[in-house]
């Protein structure tokens, strides 16, 4: 605790000195986050975001926040992935956040367009498509899509048969239970 103290004081007499200096806003960040003092994590992340939009680290560790804290408002957390995908609208993992808030949220048409969206950038990862279209088969579940979802999953269960991991096969049988769908019979 004494420690703690004594590292809170030297970050803020860091920004003290560098208030316009992004990175002592993000080590208060950080160490915010480490104390599990979300919404002094948050205040200064977005004071570093403020000061430097580009740091990717940042946006990161801010959506990681919202994604593990269930005590702060869901439109929030999607909000702030839509600014992060803004500015990097390259980066698999904001449209993953922003879909994760709008599964939260209820908001299945809004997650399977972001879904759609990250699918549209992934190019070699397929291991990280097959997330993406296991959370779309979901939202498509969710919505009574029934038809939708076991074409979907049907397709990922064939495309990726050979290269398909235990996981991802597991949830793919989840799912079709859930949602009362079928799927090809597996080959042991």
């Amino acid at each position: 605790k004494e420690k703690d103290e004594i590292i809170a004081r030297c970050i803020d007499l860091t920004i003290q000195l560098f208030p316009n200096d992004a990175k002592g806003h993000s080590m208060k960040g950080d160490f915010m986050a480490t104390l599990h003092k979300e919404r002094e994590a948050i205040e200064a992340y977005e004071k570093t975001l403020q000061l430097d939009p580009s740091k990717s680290a940042v946006w990161i560790a801010l959506l990681s926040i919202y994604e593990n804290s269930y005590d702060i408002d869901p439109n929030e957390w999607q909000k702030k992935a839509q600014e992060a995908i803004d500015i990097f609208n390259f980066t698999p993992d904001f449209y993953k956040s922003k879909y994760k808030a709008e599964y939260r949220l209820g908001a299945f048409n809004s997650m399977i367009e972001s879904c759609d969206a990250g699918l549209a950038i992934l190019i070699d990862d397929e291991r990280e498509k097959a997330i993406f279209q296991l959370d779309k088969i979901f939202a498509l579940g969710a919505l009574g899509k029934i038809k939708e979802a076991t074409a979907l999953a049907q397709q990922v269960f064939q495309t990726k048969k050979t290269e398909t991991s235990a996981l991802i096969v597991q949830n793919l049988l989840w799912l079709s239970v859930y949602f009362h769908f079928s799927l090809p019979e597996i080959e042991v």
